[in-house]
């Protein structure tokens, strides 16, 4: 979408992706992007309308080291990724925005001014209680964290963290509080696209083909074979080492990602990921406890949204 910002004509969105977080954005994003009139940043969560003119100072909580995650705060930063976008439909991908829904979205009205009427919003959803224990066992795949998912979710535990200044990604509870983040999109934009998680896993190819027609691209068939930015555990010892080798930083990973092209960043992360990792299955108590946690807020969803949400409420 071309806007004027500061007298001068520049490229942004015109569809994003707005969470929420573990719940196939990343695959969704990365199929979107096969569709050749499609441009998409090689930053694929910028986390720019949550923070904007606000770079957070985030602190691991197991390492101590500082700003762990990639993130965008100034506006022509931004603009940068969407320079060579030409006339093709710009798209961004920023699981935070979900999470920060007022404040994303006052700053998406300040710098589209009344064009935000024209931008499309997809959110896709997961059961929460999934999607939480996704979001751990992805912390717990990448050495980000030495506590139990017990110990995780507690109320105490989570306000310690948010407090000690840990990102956002560490509140795996409020990260699936849908209702209200979803009600204030819907409120505020035209043109909104709620997706269920299992739809899309199940129905790929349906739920992008629907989408193209959502944002107003001619259909296009897209590979659909390989699942991205999956979570799990190490498969044995060996992997674990491997694993851990393989995330720390490094000058070489630093290089390889300003030189190589994001899609075969993208394709070697995912062969990477499949051979390290295995899924591992949540204990049922405890599902137990969230699906209690949970249930009336998935109520007003679902009438929200108007859709069957029973299953997330199954043990």
């Amino acid at each position: 979408m071309k806007i004027t910002y500061n007298n001068t004509e520049v490229n942004m969105p015109d569809t994003i992706i707005v969470g929420a977080a573990k719940s196939g954005t990343t695959s969704l994003f990365n199929y979107l992007t096969n569709h050749p009139d499609i441009f998409s940043p090689k930053e694929k969560e910028p986390w720019f309308f949550s923070f904007k003119d606000e770079y957070p100072n985030f602190v691991h909580p197991v390492t101590g080291s500082k700003n762990p995650k990639m993130i965008i705060s100034n506006i022509n930063d931004y603009l940068e990724l969407f320079k060579n976008a030409g006339n093709q439909h710009c798209i961004e991908g920023s699981t935070a925005y979900l999470y920060t829904a007022e404040k994303t979205i006052k700053n998406i009205r300040e710098i589209y001014g009344e064009l935000y009427k024209k931008l499309n919003i997809i959110i896709i959803l997961r059961n929460p209680i999934e999607r939480a224990w996704s979001h751990y066992t992805m912390h717990l795949r990448d050495n980000q964290t030495n506590l139990s998912f017990e110990n995780s979710i507690k109320k105490k535990t989570i306000e310690t963290r948010l407090a000690q200044r840990a990102t956002i990604g560490y509140d795996y509870i409020g990260f699936g509080r849908y209702y209200k983040q979803v009600k204030i999109f819907k409120e505020t934009f035209n043109r909104v696209k709620v997706i269920l998680y299992d739809e899309f896993c199940s129905q790929p190819q349906s739920s992008i083909s629907s989408i193209f027609s959502f944002i107003g691209l001619k259909d296009y068939e897209v590979n659909i074979k390989s699942r991205f930015n999956i979570s799990g555990i190490p498969k044995n010892k060996a992997m674990n080492y491997a694993s851990r080798f393989i995330k720390k930083p490094s000058m070489f990973k630093d290089l390889f990602m300003k030189i190589f092209p994001k899609s075969l960043i993208v394709y070697l992360r995912n062969k990477l990921n499949n051979l390290l990792y295995k899924r591992k299955k949540l204990p049922p108590q405890i599902r137990e406890s969230l699906i209690n946690q949970y249930k009336d807020e998935i109520y007003l969803l679902e009438k929200l949204i108007n859709r069957d949400l029973r299953n997330w409420l199954k043990n």
